[in-house]
């Protein structure tokens, strides 16, 4: 136990001596350095004193307001050692200040300045004038009669403020026009399905709207004229046809013009139409047309 009190207390001598002879040291540096980098030092360190010991209700710890943060910001531009007299938080932070400067700084120079000067009153209602009494002129037209009259406008304004003619009646969708008729329509599709060895089948295929029901389907490797009238017969028996008879637009040329409903009418439809899917593509929320 002795022996272990003495290497104690040994230690702690050592370190006492360390201890003076850095304060030795830091003294003369003191007395060496410059006066401006002392008083810059001591504002530094004062200043961190006096963050630390501000009073704050919000939280326990420091509470830097803008002027601290622009202090260090400028004491970094400036002071070749700030970052030595930094303790309560670190260097990367004060960069970070910094970026945020210039961010808001140049946020402030590019601001909006008001963009174009508005069009007044008097020359909104001249454009709807000329526009509603000169219903085929465009919009280049309308620009170059008003730079006739000295009027500088860009065909941006010109389309905001022409007349736009009497709104229309608000007309139903096409899914509640598919919803309305669905019980009137056939689709018709003439598909390629593909075998394991190779061969190329043609399947035609009807089915009516109202109740997805498989009217009637064939299949053929050598699909002709006289084949696609006899399935047609027999889709339609006892001249059971459908109102309107819809297909899609690469099947309308292989289709006789007999499958036309009981009216004349056959429409045929693009494939990027709302709701309108191939018949044999499986089923949707509302019927499909193809």
């Amino acid at each position: 136990m002795g022996r272990q009190n003495l290497a104690r207390a040994q230690i702690s001598d050592a370190e006492s001596v360390l201890e003076c002879v850095r304060l030795l040291l830091t003294v003369l540096l003191a007395s060496v350095c410059p006066r401006h980098d002392l008083v810059v030092e001591n504002l530094l360190r004062r200043h961190q004193l006096a963050v630390l010991t501000r009073p704050t209700r919000t939280r326990r710890g420091a509470r830097l307001l803008l002027w601290d943060k622009l202090l260090w910001v400028l004491a970094r531009r400036f002071c070749a050692g700030w970052s030595e007299h930094l303790t309560f938080v670190t260097p990367e932070t004060v960069v970070r200040w910094h970026r945020q400067g210039w961010r808001l700084l140049w946020r402030w120079k590019s601001r909006s300045r008001g963009g174009r000067p508005h069009l007044s009153p008097e020359e909104r209602e001249l454009i709807m004038t000329m526009s509603r009494d000169n219903r085929l002129w465009g919009t280049e037209r309308i620009r170059g009669e008003l730079l006739k009259l000295g009027i500088a406008v860009s065909n941006r304004s010109i389309r905001r403020y022409r007349w736009q003619g009497p709104r229309r009646a608000p007309s139903q969708s096409w899914r509640t026009f598919l919803r309305n008729h669905a019980h009137h329509l056939w689709a018709a599709d003439l598909l390629t399905v593909p075998t394991l060895t190779f061969r190329t089948l043609y399947v035609l295929v009807f089915i009516a709207h109202g109740r997805r029901e498989l009217v009637h389907v064939n299949v053929t490797a050598n699909p002709t004229a006289a084949w696609v009238w006899r399935q047609l017969i027999e889709a339609t028996p006892w001249g059971q046809k459908p109102r309107t008879s819809v297909c899609s637009r690469t099947s309308r040329p292989v289709l006789p013009s007999g499958l036309t409903a009981s009216d004349g009418r056959s429409r045929s439809l693009p494939g990027n139409t709302p709701g309108c899917r191939s018949p044999s593509t499986g089923s949707s929320s509302t019927p499909p047309t193809s």
